[in-house]
């Protein structure tokens, strides 16, 4: 398996442009929802927020190299060391990343998290924020997770319980149930993808939110997110090609999913030709 070469990521954006539909096109009410608790902007005056971008202000000038890098297939830049501030800049979750976590956790009422690659925090701190819920996150870089965990101090985030090891070894250990979204971002291979969907979603509420990170980051990754989408277990989902939103509720009855882009970068369809607000 091998990352999407530059020419893919454009022919597939370009299809997803073709295909994708703006919220003025939805016709659920659950998927209108989710979408508007998406855009959501309070963020801007959350003083727990604000505080997570200052720490990511001061850890991208960090020079501390930390060992045995290894972001597994998903890995935008590889080598056996790297400094804090390289990997906050290039492989964290970025603040419009982070906003959708914290407003998926918002809208689910989340009280049970669990996020498979912590990285060094930024994400988990994201989900964190939310409310209260119990975040459990998994990371198989034992520098990493030591930084995280210095992170989640500093930020006061008493809600994080952090665990070192590879997600298969450390998922049976945690002896959770009732989790209420899922953060898959550690191990970007399509079928390794699937076997943890399969193997989490025993364990998910109903209803639940798996989510996806970089669905198009490679041809297998597609695949793999096209093939659940498929699946009798899944009842709806939102694709945000840059994530993937797998949707578990059983009331949501022939709810298709969508892939979505804002309505500016398709500014005709506002609902006067041919689209349908709500």
């Amino acid at each position: 398996m091998t990352k999407t070469t530059s020419l893919e990521v454009l022919k597939n954006g370009l299809k997803f442009y073709r295909n994708a539909q703006t919220i003025y096109d939805i016709q659920s009410p659950f998927l209108y929802s989710l979408l508007i608790a998406l855009k959501d902007k309070s963020f801007s005056t959350n003083r727990s927020l604000l505080e997570i971008e200052k720490l990511r202000a001061v850890l991208k000038k960090n020079k501390l190299l930390v060992e045995g890098i290894d972001y597994g297939a998903g890995s935008r830049k590889k080598g056996s060391k790297n400094t804090i501030g390289s990997i906050i800049k290039t492989a964290s979750s970025t603040k419009k990343a982070g906003i959708i976590l914290h407003n998926l956790v918002k809208f689910s009422n989340a009280a049970v998290v669990l996020e498979l690659g912590t990285n060094l925090g930024i994400g988990t701190s994201y989900l964190a924020s939310a409310g209260n819920p119990i975040v459990y996150t998994i990371e198989g870089n034992k520098g990493m997770v030591e930084i995280a965990r210095q992170n989640f101090s500093e930020l006061g985030l008493k809600n994080v319980k952090s665990f070192h090891g590879t997600f298969k070894d450390v998922i049976p250990q945690l002896s959770i149930s009732n989790i209420d979204l899922i953060f898959i971002d550690g191990h970007h291979n399509g079928q390794a993808t699937i076997e943890y969907v399969e193997m989490l979603r025993p364990l998910l509420n109903t209803p639940g939110l798996i989510v996806l990170d970089d669905i198009y980051w490679s041809t297998d990754m597609k695949k793999a997110f096209h093939y659940l989408i498929r699946q009798p277990y899944v009842s709806s989902y939102l694709d945000l090609f840059h994530k993937g939103i797998l949707i578990f509720n059983p009331n949501l009855v022939e709810t298709p999913g969508i892939q979505y882009i804002p309505y500016f970068l398709k500014p005709w369809r506002i609902g006067l030709w041919g689209g349908k607000q709500l």
